[in-house]
């Protein structure tokens, strides 16, 4: 077609040859040029998307359309956060000890198993805050009294007791 230039839509992974041939027909000659490209996965990071302060998660870098392991090289924005585990592998383990809203970035260490470099945001919130448990702190032996507490989040409450017996109120307490 005459054309000194094509632009190619790459879908599939894997390794392909473009060629192109050009013939002079007033000469009478002809030549070939060859490019081989290689298409390389994109890659995915998983793992929570919302931690609470002080706590720690694993995320993974894996090949988007499968669970193939990446290893990669890790960063976080903005500074804060700490990767606990050793870079240079598919799988780490962040510490979040401080509120915000991070980016993870996972580029692999090996650049021709991956094409891009993968991002994942993860929000960190506050810890959940817990009132003073309201309720009797002195009472007879066989005596009962409702205990309550209420906290700025959502989520459930679990109680326990040293040396007591609950009765719980009801499947939510």
């Amino acid at each position: 077609t005459n054309t000194p230039a094509i632009n190619i839509d790459w879908t599939t992974v894997g390794q392909y040859t473009i060629t192109a041939s050009y013939v002079d027909t007033m000469l009478g000659c002809s030549g070939n040029a060859s490019l081989v490209v290689v298409v390389k996965p994109k890659t995915k990071i998983t793992g929570p998307l919302k931690r609470c302060v002080g706590t720690s998660s694993s995320y993974s870098c894996t090949v988007l359309t499968s669970t193939s392991p990446v290893p990669s090289t890790w960063s976080i924005v903005p500074a804060g956060a700490v990767i606990t585990s050793a870079n240079g592998l598919a799988n780490v383990t962040i510490q979040w000890p401080s509120v915000g809203t991070y980016t993870i970035s996972a580029a692999a260490v090996n650049p021709l198993l991956a094409c891009d470099t993968a991002t994942f945001v993860v929000t960190v919130n506050p810890a959940p805050a817990v009132s003073a448990i309201q309720g009797k702190d002195s009472i007879c032996p066989g005596g009962t009294s409702i205990y309550s507490a209420i906290s700025n989040m959502s989520g459930t409450f679990n109680w326990t007791i040293t040396g007591g017996t609950m009765i719980p109120l009801s499947s939510s307490n």
